[in-house]
């Protein structure tokens, strides 16, 4: 298997051929470590290498295991490697072994799954790109002038490039679905809980927080998803198990869904042309495929609802970075310290207990709001950024203050799309729909009811069907003759677009 070929496959084709003993285990390892040493100088997706024990890690690998040999990558956030220590990708944090892997990398390893390394991720996962002091600027695949997205940038870009055909990521505001949208990848956020947080966390960021991957494909997802859901020992809460599993969505025959877009600001601000046209390509899509579509905005109250998570972010920056300075006895500064989090952080010192009350309050009203909103539709499709991806450094410019850095992280000014959804617990998703002009992504979030993953992995997958993804490329992709040079499409007839081809 050459880097060509390796490349062109989704996680399921991959095991597939090595169940089938058409290629090696070891072969295709031997093809993820040559794409990220060939791509990784050019896109810094990776922060620490873990390769020797990965080919160590081939000769014990659970039998039968559904994705057993399939190369994977770690962000460097939250998730725990045993031996290894997470950074959380800042400098206030003292490396410090884990004990034990978590019990979501626990279920990793028996799908299967080879991680050689771990991926980049700014300070404590705190921005909508993957710039930051501790490891430097991670680029998109598609662009070395543009953000690749984050906080899951390092996964998104090795997923993009055709380093992994999946990675670890998670979502605290946006974190899986904003790098997802930028490198032209399917980036699922579960309902509240579905995947575990144990033994390291309870509820993520009081609810907000899912761990899961990002994938070139949606039946990628559908399968981790299966084999990787449930609570685990000491969970505050769980999701509603699924009727059937959650593979059986992709491909499969369904009913009409009820559908609602929405394609501009939730306050009602204009979002950049080429996102208003993605989200109308996809609704006039659901349309001709049968299911019932509307324009309809969500009637919840934005700036209630925006000004209180803004009280509940900041005063949680604040205890962050405090319990990380605390642990590790590094000085804040601004060799230590990016601005955007010295701004967070000064903003949340000043908020007082009982302000971070009421804005508990607000969350709770925005989420009745949603839940009414999603008793009357299944789906919810809308932007998933408010303009392309931006330039590396536009937005981690040090003249930025606190309110600023807010419109950008969960504002008009650059995702105000993803956050509701972090505190409501309810599934979303990006769909990968258009190349701009300047040869940019341009995806658009697609979000269920509570547990209703099945209907955003059944609607993601007619998108991807009908419009498939994969068949672009950016110009730094495995196995390129000449990475710099956009290359040709992949075949319209990958393996992955087959039923039959599908892993029990």
């Amino acid at each position: 298997m050459n880097l060509a070929e390796y490349a062109r496959q989704d996680a399921t084709a991959l095991a597939t051929l090595i169940r089938g003993g058409e290629v090696s285990a070891r072969e295709v390892l031997e093809c993820a470590v040559s794409a990220a040493k060939q791509l990784n100088p050019r896109l810094n997706a990776v922060c620490e290498w873990m390769v020797d024990q990965a080919f160590a890690e081939l000769e014990r690998l659970p039998a039968g295991a559904p994705l057993a040999g399939v190369p994977f990558m770690v962000k460097d956030l939250l998730i725990q490697l045993e031996g290894r220590a997470c950074t959380q990708g800042s400098r206030l944090v003292r490396p410090v072994p884990a004990p034990q892997d978590s019990e979501l990398m626990r279920r990793f390893r028996q799908c299967g799954l080879v991680a050689f390394a771990r991926t980049t991720t700014p300070a404590f996962g705190a921005h909508v790109t993957t710039e930051g002091l501790r490891t430097g600027d991670t680029l998109s695949p598609w662009s070395p002038a543009h953000s690749c997205g984050g906080s899951s940038g390092g996964s998104a870009a090795a997923v993009a490039a055709g380093i992994v055909p999946l990675a670890h990521a998670n979502d605290g505001n946006g974190s899986i679905r904003i790098p997802a949208s930028a490198c032209n990848l399917f980036g699922l956020k579960p309902t509240r809980q579905r995947t575990p947080s144990g033994p390291y966390f309870g509820d993520l960021l009081g609810g907000r927080g899912a761990e899961f991957v990002v994938s070139r494909s949606v039946r990628d997802a559908a399968l981790v998803l299966d084999l990787v859901h449930g609570p685990d020992a000491g969970a505050p809460s769980w999701a509603p198990p699924p009727a059937r599993p959650f593979l059986a969505e992709v491909r499969a025959p369904h009913p009409p869904l009820r559908i609602a877009f929405w394609s501009r600001c939730y306050s009602g601000a204009a979002v950049h042309p080429d996102c208003r046209l993605a989200v109308e390509t996809i609704a006039r899509l659901c349309e001709s495929l049968g299911h019932h579509v509307v324009e309809m905005q969500p009637d919840f109250d934005w700036i209630d609802f925006n000004s209180g998570l803004f009280t509940i972010v900041a005063s949680g920056t604040h205890a962050t970075v405090r319990a990380a300075q605390v642990a590790s006895g590094v000085e804040m500064s601004p060799e230590t310290m990016e601005p955007h989090l010295q701004q967070m952080w000064a903003a949340g010192a000043r908020i007082q207990a009982h302000q971070v009350h009421e804005a508990q309050q607000r969350m709770a009203m925005a989420q009745r709001a949603m839940g009414r909103f999603f008793a009357a539709h299944d789906i919810l499709i809308t932007p998933m950024l408010s303009r392309p991806p931006a330039r590396i450094g536009e937005l981690t410019r040090p003249e930025l203050d606190a309110e600023a850095v807010w419109r950008i992280f969960a504002g008009d000014d650059y995702s105000p799309f993803a956050s509701i959804f972090n505190v409501t617990g309810q599934p979303a998703a990006s769909v990968p729909v258009l190349i701009n002009a300047d040869g940019l992504p341009i995806g658009v979030q697609i979000a269920g009811a509570f547990g209703r993953e099945d209907h955003v992995l059944a609607l993601a997958s007619q998108i991807e069907l009908t419009r498939p993804w994969s068949n672009h490329r950016p110009g730094f992709f495995a196995g390129n003759a000449a990475p710099d040079e956009r290359p040709p499409v992949w075949p319209s007839s990958r393996v992955d677009l087959s039923p039959e081809d599908r892993l029990p």
